[in-house]
């Protein structure tokens, strides 16, 4: 009997490479790809969180998954507390991530508030990004965060230019008082510029920066990278000596907030 159960768990565990392996190969089609996440966001919610977390699973695991996690770690051993900003939304794919993760280490406080165009790039930068690049609605976006099962009552998006939304006026709206995380994904020199300057009032000693796209540009530029993107858009902050590196995941880079309080 013990032999056959463990022949019986050994099949199992070798079945799941191989159907992550052939789903994925299915799900590479563009049109299996855009049926599929079609008809997940409009599934009713106690089917759509099964179907996320089947998917992540099998299908299309996220490689930024283990870089939150890390991060979401160092927030509950240092006890740091305050909302999660996000700049770049499309989808919703990476605040569903963050969500999840403040669940996992307890930030039940935590709220998701996130800055998008839903018209894609305002601009492109350095022949990487283009005019339009990453294009959603907060509608579509909206129905992914609430399909993959996160409370709605926690998250708001912003929707319009961040020259228009990245405002006093809307700090003030939302009320922010402290950031925890704040994780930018909106690619260029000057949305990141823009990001750094609307957060800054709100870092608290050990705040973090998650900048997704830090390497976007070193693959084409190498040592020149630093003049394009987020690279450029930190460098030129004033908060930039505060900043400690303390992870990279692929072209992200995390970074530590320390205040002088």
């Amino acid at each position: 009997m013990a032999e056959a159960v463990r022949t019986g768990r050994g099949a199992r565990l070798g079945l799941t490479p191989f159907l992550r392996r052939v789903l994925g190969r299915i799900y590479a089609f563009r049109g299996v790809r855009d049926l599929a996440f079609a008809t997940y966001i409009h599934l009713p919610s106690i089917v759509s969180v099964f179907a996320y977390r089947f998917a992540r699973r099998y299908v299309v695991g996220d490689p930024r998954e283990g870089h939150f996690k890390r991060v979401f770690d160092h927030l509950a051993v240092q006890g740091v507390d305050g909302d999660y900003l996000e700049f770049g939304v499309m989808w919703g794919r990476s605040l569903v991530m963050a969500a999840q993760q403040a669940e996992r280490v307890g930030l039940g406080g935590m709220r998701f508030i996130g800055f998008d165009s839903f018209e894609g790039l305002p601009s492109g930068e350095g022949g990487i990004f283009d005019l339009g690049d990453y294009r959603s609605t907060q509608a579509t976006a909206e129905r992914y965060i609430r399909a993959a099962g996160v409370d709605m009552s926690r998250v708001q998006l912003i929707r319009g230019w961040f020259g228009n939304t990245l405002t006093d006026e809307t700090a003030r709206r939302l009320r922010l008082y402290r950031l925890a995380l704040v994780y930018i994904d909106c690619d260029l020199y000057e949305s990141t510029r823009d990001a750094l300057r609307f957060v800054e009032p709100y870092l608290v000693n050990g705040s973090m920066i998650l900048f997704d796209d830090w390497g976007a540009f070193d693959r084409v530029y190498g040592d020149s990278s630093s003049a394009y993107g987020q690279k450029r858009a930190l460098q030129e902050w004033r908060c930039r000596d505060r900043c400690k590196h303390v992870d990279s995941h692929g072209e992200a880079a995390a970074f530590v907030f320390v205040s002088r309080d």
